[in-house]
């Protein structure tokens, strides 16, 4: 499957991301909760306004292929982008019958963060928070407002589930 199964990073990112986590620090449980928090973040934001739709999936995807060189060897965050970005459409289907939502989920991945080396935390919530912003505003045509009220609301509440402040677009 897409997730390590020794409940450890997977064979040789020790090597690959020196600030990673120690093998017996990271269980597949939680590699769950890194790797599908952008997930959780963009069903709560792209669903605050009714079905999502296919602009903010392509966002996500857009998104994540930034986010795979932005990452890229920054520890723990790096290793959970690439996963997702490298099995998104089969991590998706995961997801779905999968069926935790978003506030747990984030809850979850909050406190996965907490063991995560700081300068990583703080970059991978940033981005998170990032994203939540991103998906809400590709929903929108020219002149529209950036983002509805119900997606401000979402992105506060996905900022409280990952223990953040609100990005100043959400306030």
């Amino acid at each position: 499957g897409p997730f390590p199964r020794d409940k450890a990073l997977p064979p040789g990112a020790g090597r690959s991301y020196p600030q990673a986590m120690a093998p017996k620090e990271l269980r597949t449980a939680d590699w769950e909760a890194l790797v599908f928090a952008p997930l959780w973040v963009y069903t709560a934001v792209a669903g605050a306004e009714g079905p999502a739709e296919t602009s903010q999936f392509r966002r996500l995807s857009e998104e994540l292929d930034d986010a795979q060189a932005r990452f890229a060897g920054i520890g723990t965050a790096g290793v959970a982008v690439e996963t997702l970005r490298g099995n998104l459409d089969a991590l998706w289907a995961t997801y779905q019958v999968d069926g935790v939502a978003p506030n747990r989920g984030l809850k979850r991945a909050r406190g996965v963060l907490r063991r995560v080396p700081e300068p990583q935390r703080e970059v991978f919530v940033g981005w998170l928070l990032e994203l939540a912003v991103r998906i809400g505003a590709a929903r929108r045509t020219a002149g529209d407002a950036a983002i509805s009220d119900h997606e401000r609301r979402a992105i506060r509440d996905v900022a409280s589930w990952l223990g953040a402040q609100p990005p100043e677009a959400a306030r």
